[in-house]
């Protein structure tokens, strides 16, 4: 794979950030194909399931109307939802949910539409920025 190539996605520049895919133990790691990754950026770019301020989208992979795995955390806990980030006009993304940090800035609306894929309880917990 090359990691310094640049995918156009929905008119949005993206570059697969080999830091979340070749093992490195400081970051969380894709678990899923890279045509994955960038079909969940696409995904969520297409349910507009931006942060208010635009810079962040946030991901699902969902197969068979239920969201799947996509990746692990540092501590191997499995990781349901993708965070992606706007840096200089150009994305990256990698998988998020262990850390209160990477949910802060998920949208109600986006939340509300992801009601059919978490329990309520780690709705909530999104709502308040805690991590589930």
């Amino acid at each position: 794979m090359d990691y310094s190539k640049e995918h156009d996605i929905n008119g949005k520049r993206y570059r697969i950030n080999e830091q979340h895919r070749r093992g490195n133990p400081k970051k969380s790691q894709w678990t899923v194909k890279e045509h994955d990754e960038l079909g969940i950026f696409s995904y969520s770019l297409e349910n507009n399931w931006l942060s208010l301020c635009q810079y962040y989208s946030y991901g699902l992979l969902i197969r068979d109307n239920e969201k799947e795995k996509l990746g692990e955390s540092v501590d191997k806990q499995d990781l349901y939802i993708a965070k992606f980030i706007c840096n200089q006009n150009l994305w990256h993304g990698y998988p998020c949910g262990d850390k209160s940090e990477d949910l802060e800035k998920i949208s109600d609306n986006t939340l509300q539409e992801w009601k059919t894929y978490f329990p309520k309880k780690e709705i909530t917990k999104m709502l308040k920025g805690r991590k589930i």
